[in-house]
């Protein structure tokens, strides 16, 4: 008899934690913070930390070049949180998709509340092997190029 209530009383437990974790998961919270839309000039600007692209050697080797376009948003500790492919090659798309993840931006203040951003950035994969980095800025692409 005692055995039987320890397991009811074990079995019990655990549900009773499966039960309170699950309606924790559900009631997952929005964020807590406003997200503005903003260009990608101003993105790169509030840039701390950046992992550039690395060039793909399938890519490379098919001599394979293009434009890959990434809308990010950046949460209001300057962490990007999440990512979605506009365009750009199948080859291609990982590499950026993977360095941005690693990105950190200062905070973004909009009268001294901080907020969070949503924002596309460009990549240029060359066919010589070299990753630029664009900024569509008045009608000119200003660029930094980088080889690996």
């Amino acid at each position: 008899m005692a055995k039987s209530v320890n397991r009811y009383f074990y079995y019990g437990s655990l549900l009773s934690i499966f039960i309170f974790a699950f309606a924790q998961l559900t009631n997952a919270q929005p964020p807590t913070f406003r997200i503005i839309p903003v260009s990608e000039a101003a993105l790169r600007k509030n840039v701390i930390d950046q992992v550039l692209p690395l060039y793909p050697t399938l890519a490379r080797a098919g001599y394979i070049s293009g434009t890959v376009t990434v809308e990010i948003t950046v949460d209001d500790r300057g962490y990007v949180s999440a990512t979605k492919l506009i365009a750009g090659h199948p080859l291609l798309r990982e590499a950026v998709i993977t360095a941005i993840k690693n990105w950190r931006f200062n905070p973004t203040q909009i009268d001294a509340e901080t907020v969070g951003v949503v924002g596309k950035l460009s990549f240029y994969f060359n066919e010589n092997g070299s990753v630029t980095n664009r900024v569509v800025a008045m009608g000119q692409i200003a660029a930094t190029c980088y080889t690996a």
